[in-house]
C-alpha cells in the first residue's frame, strides 16, 4: 500500500537513523567486516523468504551478525513487516536468529545499541502485522529502550511526529541519532502507526505475549484487571491459551483453563489440542483432554490426529498419537488433510 511505497521510495528516519524506506536504517555503518545488512533489503521489501534466508547465509555471522548500530537482520525484518507476506519473512528470520543464538525464544527481544527490540522497530515503522507476529512469538511489550520507552510509546511518538510533519506540509526526514527517534515512523502513514499502537494496547495482544513467554505473573495481572464479568475475557483467554500451548508452557495452560479458557475454541483454524498434537506436547494434550477437548474435532479436514502425524517421527509424537487414539480420535481421519498440520 501507500506506506510500502513510501518505504521503498524514501522516507523519514526509521529505527536507528534515517531512511527506513531506502534502507539506510539497516545499512552497515562501521568498519569493514560489519554485517552487510543492506543485502537483505530487497528480499525483505519483496517478501521473499528464500531470498532473505539466502542473504542471511551470506552474512559473515549469519543471523547473529550485527551492524555498527547493533542491529540484527531481525530488527530490519520487523521494520518491513507490513503485510502477511512480509510476516512470513519475519518469522523465517526469527527462526534463523533463534537458531544462531542458541535456542527458541532467544532472538525475539534482542536489542540494538540503543536498546530497541524488534518489537520497537515494528511499532515505530507502523507494521501492525509485524507487531502481532512478534507478540505471538512472545516479544515483551513492556521492554524499554535506552530512553525508557516501551514499543507502544515508540509508536505513539512516531505518530505524533508523523502528524506534526503532515500538519506542517512536509515530512520529518531525519532522526538526530541512531535510535533516538523514529522520525515520522520511517515514512509510515498515520493510519499504520495508529494500527500498530492499537495492537500494542489491546489486552488480548498483551495476554498472548505474556502466555507465549510463559510469564505467569504478567498474565495473572492482566486477567485480574480484565475481571470475571468482562465480555471480552473469552477472547483474551482463547488467544493466550493457543500461544501457551504452541510454546509448551504447561503451567500457563493450566492457569488459563482454570481461569475459564475453553479447550475447544478454534483460533486461526486450529484448536488447542491440534497445536499440542502438532508439536508433540503429550502432557499438554492430556490436560486439554481432561478439560473437555474433543479428540475427534475436525476443522476444514484437520484433526488433532492428522496434526500429530504431520510432525517429526519421534517418540513424543508416537505417544501423542497413542493418547489421541485412546481418547476417541479416528485413525481413518489421517490423510484427509493432506498431511499438513497447523502452524
Amino acid at each position: 500500500g501507500g506506506a510500502a511505497a513510501r518505504r521503498r521510495g524514501g522516507g523519514g528516519g526509521g529505527a536507528g537513523g534515517k531512511g527506513g524506506a531506502d534502507g539506510e536504517d539497516c545499512a552497515p555503518r562501521g568498519a569493514r567486516g560489519r554485517a552487510q545488512l543492506h543485502a537483505l533489503l530487497r528480499p525483505f521489501q519483496d517478501a521473499d523468504v528464500a531470498g532473505a534466508l539466502a542473504a542471511l547465509r551470506g552474512l559473515g555471522g549469519g543471523a547473529a551478525a550485527r551492524d555498527a548500530s547493533g542491529r540484527l537482520a531481525l530488527h530490519c525484518a520487523a521494520a518491513a513487516a507490513l503485510s502477511a507476506r512480509h510476516v512470513r519473512v519475519l518469522q523465517a528470520v526469527l527462526g534463523a536468529t533463534d537458531e544462531a543464538l542458541g535456542g527458541e525464544g532467544r532472538g525475539v527481544d534482542e536489542r540494538d545499541a540503543d536498546g530497541l527490540t524488534p518489537l520497537h522497530y515494528a511499532a515505530g515503522f507502523g507494521c501492525a502485522p509485524g507487531v502481532a507476529a512478534l507478540m505471538q512469538a512472545g516479544a515483551d511489550a513492556n521492554a524499554r529502550d535506552g530512553r525508557g520507552r516501551s514499543p507502544l510509546e515508540v509508536a505513539l511518538d512516531a505518530l505524533k511526529e508523523a502528524s506534526g510533519a503532515s500538519a506542517g506540509g512536509g515530512s520529518n526526514r531525519g532522526a538526530a541519532a541512531a535510535g533516538s527517534s523514529f522520525g515520522a515512523g520511517g515514512g509510515a502513514s498515520r493510519a499504520s502507526l495508529a494500527a500498530a499502537a492499537s495492537m500494542l494496547s489491546r489486552r488480548e495482544s498483551l495476554a498472548v505475549s505474556a502466555a507465549a513467554r510463559g510469564d505467569l505473573a504478567a498474565l495473572d495481572a492482566l486477567l485480574e484487571h480484565q475481571g470475571a464479568g468482562n465480555d471480552d475475557k473469552g477472547g483474551v483467554l482463547a488467544g493466550a491459551l493457543h500461544a501457551s500451548v504452541t510454546k509448551g508452557h504447561l503451567v500457563v495452560v493450566e492457569r488459563l483453563l482454570g481461569a475459564g479458557a475453553c479447550a475447544r475454541t478454534v483460533v486461526n483454524g486450529a484448536t488447542p489440542l491440534m497445536l499440542a498434537a502438532r508439536h508433540a506436547r503429550t502432557r499438554i494434550a492430556r490436560v486439554l483432554l481432561d478439560a473437555g477437548a474433543d479428540a475427534s474435532k475436525a476443522v476444514s479436514a484437520m484433526t488433532a490426529l492428522v496434526a500429530a502425524t504431520a510432525g517429526a517421527d519421534t517418540r513424543e509424537a508416537a505417544e501423542c498419537v497413542t493418547l489421541l487414539c485412546s481418547s476417541g480420535a479416528s485413525p481413518n481421519a489421517v490423510g484427509a488433510a493432506g498431511g499438513a498440520g497447523p502452524p
